[in-house]
């Protein structure tokens, strides 16, 4: 069988392509926000592992974790890439880019889970984050894992807006807010694999 009719007959293999096609045009728009989309991907699937997740569960987390912040090329320019404190009518327009980047992956078939996950990465477990203020176990699995990633990634990166913080005092924040804005079960296995995360 040719290798596109293989792609055609398995539509699980062809998200994947879609998923590679978006970040190429995320690395157009912004490099690094690409670049830490893939850090991301990479953490939330040690961290799925860790908890048992397999096979298919693990690509689509990892496509969700790739495309989590897609929704913010909807966002314009002048709001996101300000330098500056944001307004308060700013920010809500900027707290929508889980919902915009729902609204690109649901129509995939086969990206539910992956859909799932760009619109609650920004979910709390106490019920404070957005954009639908979900609480505990009603935000989906692997949504509360991209969380644990992305602040991991955000806060050892060192983007050109602010230092980064010491390993330490990162794991220390996700410990001190297990049960607040992250799920307790993930930061479990956080900790259980911070030794071998670089």
């Amino acid at each position: 069988m040719e290798h596109n009719e293989a792609l055609a007959t398995d539509p699980f293999r062809l998200s994947g392509q879609f998923v590679e096609s978006w970040l190429h045009m995320l690395e157009y728009w912004d490099k690094s926000a690409a670049d830490h989309s893939r850090r991301v991907a990479r953490v939330a699937v040690q961290l799925a592992r860790k908890r048992g997740w397999r096979d298919r569960e693990l690509a689509a987390l990892e496509w969700g974790a790739m495309l989590h912040d897609v929704g913010k090329i909807c966002i314009p320019p002048n709001i996101l890439l300000r330098d500056g404190p944001l307004t308060e009518q700013e920010w809500t327009i900027v707290k929508r880019h889980p919902i915009f980047g729902y609204e690109i992956l649901k129509t995939v078939a086969t990206m539910e889970l992956s859909a799932g996950v760009v619109l609650c990465h920004h979910e709390n477990w106490d019920g404070s984050g957005y954009p639908r203020n979900l609480k505990g176990e009603e935000i989906p699995p692997g949504a509360r894992i991209v969380a644990v990633a992305e602040v991991w990634d955000a806060l050892t990166s060192n983007p050109a807006d602010r230092a980064m913080w010491p390993r330490q005092r990162v794991v220390s924040y996700v410990s001190d807010h297990a049960g607040r804005k992250f799920d307790p079960s993930a930061v479990s296995a956080f900790l259980e694999i911070i030794d071998i995360l670089s």
